[in-house]
């Protein structure tokens, strides 16, 4: 098959194209299912980052396949077209006003994420903590955080989109006065095989047009918040995970 190396990433509709495209080479190069997974949910991501972090510039995926002695492989690489960053210094500042800038050196955050098995479902668990003095920075994003995994929630209902859940999450981080333009996918979906073996994987990002139902398992987080749900009739229900920001003083 003639497939082209190069793909324009500048619309949602660009990163399906994309995860399809590298589904399509993995099956060129003989990869298994787990690998071709992998492949399809960085491919996903980068696609995804793309779109939301270059102000709307976008960006090229660059399919490089790979055969060699010792196997085959397959390089992706994501070229944005964004403005950049213009004062490093600045964003790395204590109280910038951006969502990560709670990531500062001075109040010694640990990010942990785990898995494990909970209610017989595979679940993984986020959790940052916060050791030594309690930083004024993080106590705002940890409102912020609780209240974005609410909302989102709350339109996790069965039979609605998937996307109405970031939707909904990030609606609120943006009227708590912060861009979400810089979040990563609000959650994906996970279950026995995780790591996904599958060459569609679920991801719940705004731009998804998966339906939600009962029996899906999802991984949601916000800003260092974030755990395992189950869909229930009733909407999402907590198996195992993180509810707020840990801090230790």
């Amino acid at each position: 098959m003639d497939l082209p190396r190069h793909l324009r990433v500048d619309g949602a509709s660009h990163v399906g194209t994309a995860r399809r495209l590298a589904a399509a080479l993995c099956r060129e190069l003989g990869f298994g299912e787990v690998r071709a997974g992998e492949a399809a949910l960085v491919v996903t991501e980068l696609g995804t980052n793309l779109l939301k972090h270059t102000g709307g510039a976008g960006g090229t995926l660059v399919f490089r396949p790979l055969q060699g002695a010792g196997g085959a492989g397959l390089d992706i690489l994501s070229l944005d077209q964004g403005p950049g960053i213009a004062n490093i210094g600045e964003c790395l500042r204590d109280g910038y006003p951006g969502l990560f800038s709670f990531l500062c050196w001075t109040y010694k955050p640990y990010g942990t994420e785990f898995a494990g098995v909970s209610h017989r479902y595979h679940t993984a668990v986020m959790q940052i903590a916060s050791l030594g003095r309690r930083s004024g920075t993080l106590v705002r994003m940890n409102d912020i955080g609780k209240s974005a995994m609410a909302a989102g929630l709350a339109a996790g209902k069965p039979g609605r989109p998937v996307g109405d859940m970031e939707r909904a999450a990030f609606a609120v981080v943006r009227e708590m006065g912060r861009d979400p333009g810089v979040l990563m996918r609000y959650g994906y979906g996970i279950g026995i095989a995780y790591p996904p073996s599958w060459l569609e994987p679920l991801h719940v990002i705004s731009e998804s047009d998966d339906v939600l139902e009962v029996g899906m398992t999802l991984m949601l987080h916000v800003l260092g918040i974030g755990g395992t749900y189950e869909v229930t009739v009733d909407g999402p229900k907590l198996l195992c995970g993180a509810q707020e920001l840990r801090f230790v003083e």
